[in-house]
């Protein structure tokens, strides 16, 4: 290239340079403006010099953070929900926690959000508010993309038993030992471990086990446990 052309080239490059920082600028600068009308046009200048400076992500996300802003604004308006200034994630947390469930929906629709990180929020929320139908109906709506592990736990963390066992048998081989030892169920974790022929797992459910106990359940349950942890160990 000759040396006017490498001239031109960096003139191109220091310019979408200063494109990029002034785009940075206005989206600082936005955080700050106290009415929305003035935060989006402050935006909408962000996303005009990005897209100079042929940044097109930085582009898409500053377009999406004024369309979450607005959404915010019409729920807030609707509902007084409080949203505006919140995360999207944040935000659908809120929504979830109102019952304002198609809303959440919405934006987990609209804004694309990941199946995983959707019905981990949903299945937290529903857990969180102890609506056990409502989360049972949910498990059954489709496969889980986050497994049936976290049902199990999330009911644990309520101290419902009942309904944690309804997704045990629903669990992942591999986390099968974990999910009865979540539930406290022994016996159940032993005979997942011996399946598998797991030696961390018998290990694990040997552990659990208490040693000094009397009753002779326990003991039967620890012989067998030993058994199958010294027919794994010879493989």
């Amino acid at each position: 290239a000759s040396y006017r052309e490498k001239v031109q080239a960096n003139y191109y490059v220091s310019a979408s340079y200063r494109e990029k920082v002034q785009a940075n600028y206005y989206v600082s600068t936005s955080y700050r403006e106290k009415r929305l009308e003035a935060r989006l046009s402050v935006l909408q200048s962000a996303v005009d010099e990005y897209n100079k400076a042929k940044n097109e992500f930085s582009s898409k996300a500053t377009e999406e953070e004024m369309r979450l802003l607005r959404f915010q604004r019409k729920l807030d308006d609707e509902k007084g929900a409080g949203l505006l200034g919140l995360s999207l994630q944040a935000t659908m947390e809120a929504l979830l926690a109102s019952g304002l469930q198609k809303q959440a929906d919405h934006l987990y629709r609209d804004f694309r959000v990941s199946d995983k990180r959707y019905w981990w929020l949903k299945l937290k929320s529903l857990a969180e508010k102890e609506e056990w139908e409502e989360l049972e109906k949910f498990s059954k709506s489709k496969k889980s993309p986050v497994g049936y592990l976290p049902f199990v736990e999330a009911c644990m963390k309520k101290s419902n038993k009942y309904e944690a066992k309804k997704y045990v048998t629903k669990v992942t081989p591999e986390q099968r030992v974990r999910a009865h030892l979540t539930i406290e169920d022994v016996e159940g974790a032993a005979d997942a471990a011996i399946e598998r022929r797991s030696e961390a797992e018998i290990g694990t459910v040997i552990s659990r086990c208490s040693s000094s106990s009397s009753s002779s359940t326990q003991r039967l349950l620890l012989d067998k446990l030993q058994r199958a942890l010294t027919t794994a160990n010879r493989k």
